[in-house]
């Protein structure tokens, strides 16, 4: 059980941003286009139905396969946003629709951190939810656990590297008393 949270917060994220990718595809067309992919907002759309498709197997029946296909998903998004970088730095990533920040390490790292709770889970898969629900008090502060984790992810990606950004050029004046 103690694996089911990290491994629902990461599918929550990819469920997330797919939602986001069918309601918003425009960012995420330019972002396809940048990168010398097929970029219409059709083809935006459908990379965000298929992380919705699979985010929404990954939460209904954990297991091996469906985790193995989260960590290859979540292993070729962390060197598409490298090469994304490179192609165009300061440009939005897409993930999220509008609320996409530009590619940079630290999306590389939280992807590469979701493909690594994925992988765990392909080597000790977490429980179902018949198994989760044997204990309801536990798997409901679980779930609520989840959803405020897959909340703060989608800042960790979105909001944090402007607001990082925007701290890190502030110009410090005088020593703290």
């Amino acid at each position: 059980m103690a694996l089911w949270p990290a491994y629902m917060m990461v599918a929550g994220v990819l469920a997330l941003a797919g939602l986001a990718k069918l309601r918003s595809p425009k960012t995420a067309a330019k972002t396809l286009a940048g990168m010398g992919l097929p970029g219409p907002a059709g083809a935006a759309r459908a990379l965000g139905a298929g992380e919705l498709a699979l985010a929404g197997a990954c939460i209904a029946a954990p297991g091996r396969a469906p985790a193995l296909l989260l960590a290859t998903a979540y292993l070729a998004f962390a060197p598409a946003v490298l090469r994304l970088r490179a192609a165009r730095a300061g440009g939005g990533c897409g993930c999220f629709g509008e609320a996409s920040a530009p590619a940079g390490l630290w999306h590389f790292g939280l992807n590469a951190c979701a493909a690594a709770v994925a992988l765990a889970a392909v080597a000790s898969p977490p429980p179902g939810w018949a198994a989760a629900s044997e204990h309801p008090g536990e798997l409901a502060v679980a779930v609520l656990g989840v959803a405020a984790a897959v909340a703060l992810a989608k800042l960790a990606f979105t909001a944090f590297p402007a607001a990082w950004g925007a701290y890190a050029s502030t110009p410090r004046t005088g020593a703290a008393r």
